[in-house]
């Protein structure tokens, strides 16, 4: 036809144009016009709509919004934002996949936090391992690690896990409950570590958890101990006294030194009063004895 275009000579007539001529001239006479570039303040408006759209749940907004940027510096976080919507529907893979593709980003520890929260409450204890193969940061995911291990892995460890966690002076997450439980159920949580942890409350001046410990314990002996322990909580002017009389044991001169620490911080004059007969009583050696003034009058 007299107006038809040969296809073969309309290319290489574009190919030796583009060659000498810019792009943008080339794909005008290609009978393309070329899309104009957002700049970066209409791109971070796009970015702070898309935002919005999505915490208002407008998901077709979002993603039209969030095609149209994906050269924007934040981008990645829309991708965060639009993955992490639905993440107990993600598989294992694709939560590694999508934290090795933002592997230098911040988010991808708070992804990895949340995905093993997900599969602890599926109760996948065996992906959740396979997933978190070491020691997680944070004491919640600790305690869904250990405990996963209690299920489908290393006993032992998850048994060492539980009385590391435990054996803290401040109050633990509910996450460690079941944790606990199982030290419970596998005869470990003795009347012992329950003490031990007192002690740690003692000198975390928690008064509350010392109280609730009180009411764990089982045996006459630790009740007495424990009765001890609550006595110089409430009242550390009684240190001296209790150091004379008591049998000296490991765990009565710890309780000795936090008590007289307590009355120091009170009363410092008082417990200048009582020293000699405290780190008596307990027969703490000399060093011992200096190392006492030092810290605990220094004040």
């Amino acid at each position: 036809m007299k107006y038809s275009i040969n296809t073969k000579v309309y290319i290489k007539s574009v190919d030796r144009i583009r060659k000498a001529a810019p792009i943008g001239l080339v794909l005008l006479i290609a009978g393309i016009a070329p899309a104009q570039a957002l700049s970066l303040d209409e791109q971070r408006t796009r970015y702070e709509k898309a935002i919005a759209a999505i915490e208002r749940n407008d998901l077709a907004t979002f993603s039209s919004l969030k095609a149209q940027i994906k050269d924007y510096p934040l981008y990645p976080y829309l991708e965060y934002r639009d993955f992490t919507r639905d993440l107990n529907q993600a598989s294992p893979k694709q939560v590694e996949n999508f934290l090795a593709r933002y592997d230098a980003l911040p988010f991808t520890d708070t992804v990895r936090a949340r995905y093993m929260n997900v599969l602890a409450s599926q109760k996948d204890w065996k992906a959740l391992l396979k997933f978190q193969p070491s020691v997680p940061r944070g004491e919640s995911y600790q305690c869904n690690y250990y405990y996963a291990h209690s299920q489908a892995g290393d006993k032992a460890l998850a048994l060492s896990g539980a009385k590391s966690l435990y054996l803290s002076g401040s109050s633990v997450d509910r996450a460690c409950d079941k944790l606990f439980d199982y030290l419970d159920d596998k005869g470990k949580l003795t009347d012992k570590l329950v003490l031990d942890r007192m002690l740690l409350a003692f000198e975390n001046r928690n008064g509350n958890l010392v109280r609730y410990l009180d009411k764990q314990l089982s045996g006459t002996t630790a009740k007495a101990q424990a009765d001890d322990v609550l006595a110089l909580y409430k009242k550390p002017q009684g240190v001296a006294d209790f150091s004379k009389k008591s049998k000296v044991t490991p765990f009565n001169q710890r309780l000795t030194q936090m008590a007289f620490e307590r009355l120091a911080r009170s009363d410092a004059e008082e417990a200048v009063a009582q020293f000699k007969r405290t780190v008596e009583g307990q027969h703490y050696s000399k060093s011992e004895r200096q190392k006492w003034r030092i810290t605990s009058l220094a004040d």
